[in-house]
C-alpha cells in the first residue's frame, strides 16, 4: 500500500505530463484554483 500511496503522490505532484503542456496535476489543479479565488476586501 505505501509503494501504491507513493507512486500516486509522485504521479501527482512531481510527473509532468504531456497532456498538461509538461505541468503537474497538482500544478493545473493549484493554477485553477488560484485563478477562481476573490478578494473581498477592497484596497
Amino acid at each position: 500500500r505505501e509503494i501504491v500511496k507513493e507512486s500516486v503522490a509522485i504521479y501527482n505532484h512531481e510527473r509532468p505530463h504531456l497532456a498538461l503542456k509538461y505541468k503537474t496535476p497538482d500544478d493545473v489543479h493549484q493554477a485553477f484554483y488560484r485563478q477562481k479565488t476573490v478578494n473581498l476586501y477592497q484596497d
